[in-house]
Parts: structure tokens; C-alpha cells; sequence
């Protein structure tokens, strides 16, 4: 899988979260979500998710995130 472009879709916490679950953005080199209400919670699902591996873009613009999402990122021990 390329690429997964979601943005400005108004995909939630709650949204972000199921994705980070359902395993689609396993593989992904680049994951475009910016401009959505994803949140701190939203951004932590993502953090947390262990199908990021191969991602070398993650686009988390204008996502209502702050100090503990990036965080999150920062700790993740699936992004590289």
C-alpha cells in the first residue's frame, strides 16, 4: 500500500481510532490525515498502532493535537 489520504473528512478520535485498529494502514509509506478533529486521543490510537512500521510520511496538520500526542509519536515503537 502507497499512500492512505483521509484528509479533511472530519474522521473524529473515535474515527481514528477504528483505523488504527482495522489494520489499513498497515504497510502504508505515507498517511495523510490532516485537517480532521482527530485529537490527542485519536493521535495516541495511531501512535499505538503496530501496522505504521513502513510509514515515512504521517501528515497530522491542523488535527486539534497537542503536547500528548506528539508525545505519543515520539514514543511510539512503531514509527520509525
Amino acid at each position: 500500500l502507497g499512500s492512505v489520504e483521509l484528509n479533511a473528512n472530519g474522521i473524529t478520535a473515535a474515527g481514528a481510532c477504528a483505523l488504527a485498529r482495522s489494520g489499513v494502514l498497515a504497510g502504508a509509506a505515507a498517511v495523510w490525515l490532516h485537517d480532521n478533529p482527530l485529537g490527542d486521543t485519536g493521535v495516541r490510537a495511531l501512535a499505538e498502532a503496530a501496522g505504521l512500521g513502513a510509514v515515512r510520511t504521517l501528515a497530522l496538520a491542523k488535527t486539534e493535537a497537542g503536547p500528548a500526542a506528539a508525545a505519543a509519536l515520539a514514543a511510539s515503537p512503531y514509527l520509525p
